[in-house]
């Protein structure tokens, strides 16, 4: 028996009377991983597909959807991550406007 490209030859392995495995050249099977992971995606495309557009802002991204956040925590995540990052030092008239504006 031959692979669909005439290849090389499959093998079958046969244990007790019945097919038990099959040897392809490593060509055609990593085609075959190609093949199966494409297969995957598109099925996993074809489910979001399905399903409305759901859109979150980057601070309710950022706090995750476990509701981690307690009641009484009422500050946003630019205001829990400002002044936590210090400048680089740089020689970049445009790094320095971003910093100024950003970072102080």
């Amino acid at each position: 028996m031959y692979s669909e490209r005439g290849k090389r030859p499959i093998q079958i392995v046969v244990e007790n009377g019945e097919a038990a495995a099959v040897i392809v050249g490593m060509q055609e099977y990593v085609e075959m991983l190609e093949r199966l992971e494409d297969l995957e995606d598109l099925e996993m495309l074809n489910e979001m597909r399905s399903k409305p557009l759901e859109f979150r802002s980057l601070e309710e991204f950022s706090e995750g959807s476990s509701g981690e956040r307690g009641a009484g925590d009422e500050l946003s995540f630019a205001s829990r991550w400002r002044g936590q990052f210090r400048a680089a030092e740089r020689d970049d008239a445009r790094y320095d406007a971003l910093a100024k504006k950003y970072l102080k």
